[in-house]
């Protein structure tokens, strides 16, 4: 029954001792009081540890896990190996959900069976007002979410090809999901739960929770990893390039396939073409090792789209 279905709940966490409290008490809220929140440091040199620890005194569902520090994808991983539930919150050190969410997306499993993964809506906030939400990470209230229901896989995997669909601090996940689907990446240094998203709807059905009390908070910072546009080109290379590998795999030989393939190829333009033009539209090297990569016709339409967009930018 999911009245009493275990949850748990990880929390990798790498310096952010000025958060966890505040994270750790959005969990203790939580109407469905069966969960375990694994909080995984990550080599922290902050005073992470401690509060932790005092705070596992008051809770003992609260557990604590220190590592060497090997990276985001690498403390999921650890989180994952010591989970004990029947259903997996991922939720970052310095986020929130709300006190409904837990037990809301637990009944949205139990009104479909076939269901694997349930996901509902997310706010954006900055520390300087909690109050204050918005619908997406620029801070505006355009809302960016996919919301899947009662799709196919070839249907999933299309909006996927697309575009990641949630955060990572979304979805309420069946254990079974992460059984099939294994690890995080951990060569990916950001969009690693994109790919994850990506690998489980090749063999499991997504729903989307459209109900207001259900919800997660992100915290917007500064210097936040997905502000960083060089970086996250660099690994939306890396995955798209992984895409091709998963559509063959869920699709061997397919029409569908072939044309989520094709779709994705398109896809990679957009990221090849800012590396065209970052590293200088002559820069030989460059251009071989992406004629090498994705073939002559992708360099050419890559680099006519940065031609086109450094045209656009020294006009305006």
């Amino acid at each position: 029954m999911v009245a009493k279905a275990l949850v748990s709940i990880i929390i990798p966490s790498y310096n952010y001792a000025n958060f966890i409290i505040e994270t750790l008490t959005s969990i203790r809220r939580q109407k469905h009081e069966y969960w375990e929140a694994i909080v995984v440091d990550d080599g922290s040199t902050d005073n992470t540890g401690a509060l932790v620890l005092e705070l596992a005194k008051v809770d003992a569902r609260i557990i604590y896990i220190y590592q060497e520090n090997k990276g985001l994808s690498a403390a999921r991983n650890t989180g994952i190996k010591k989970a004990s539930g029947d259903y997996i919150q991922f939720l970052d050190a310095d986020d929130l959900i709300s006190e409904d969410k837990i037990q809301l997306q637990l009944e949205h499993f139990a009104a479909d069976e076939n269901l694997g993964i349930s996901y509902c809506n997310t706010y954006y906030f900055t520390n300087n007002n909690i109050q204050e939400r918005y619908r997406s990470l620029d801070l505006t209230q355009q809302e960016w979410i996919i919301k899947l229901n009662d799709m196919s896989v070839a249907e999933q995997l299309r909006e996927l090809v697309n575009k990641n669909i949630m955060p990572v601090n979304s979805p309420l996940v069946k254990r079974e999901v992460v059984e099939k689907v294994g690890d995080f990446n951990t060569e990916l240094t950001s969009l690693e739960d994109w790919e994850y998203w990506f690998k489980s709807a090749m063999y499991f059905k997504f729903g989307y929770l459209d109900n207001e009390r259900a919800y997660c908070m992100v915290r917007v910072h500064h210097t936040s990893m997905s502000k960083n546009l060089k970086k996250m080109y660099l690994n939306e290379i890396a995955v798209r390039s992984l895409f091709q590998v998963y559509i063959e795999d869920a699709m061997p030989g397919s029409e569908e396939g072939k044309k989520l393939m094709k779709e994705n190829i398109r896809l990679l333009k957009r990221p090849h073409s800012y590396f065209i033009a970052e590293e200088g539209f002559f820069n030989i090297k460059n251009a071989f090792r992406l004629i090498e990569k994705n073939g002559l016709m992708q360099f050419l339409s890559a680099y006519m789209k940065a031609v086109n967009d450094f045209r656009k930018k020294n006009r305006s």
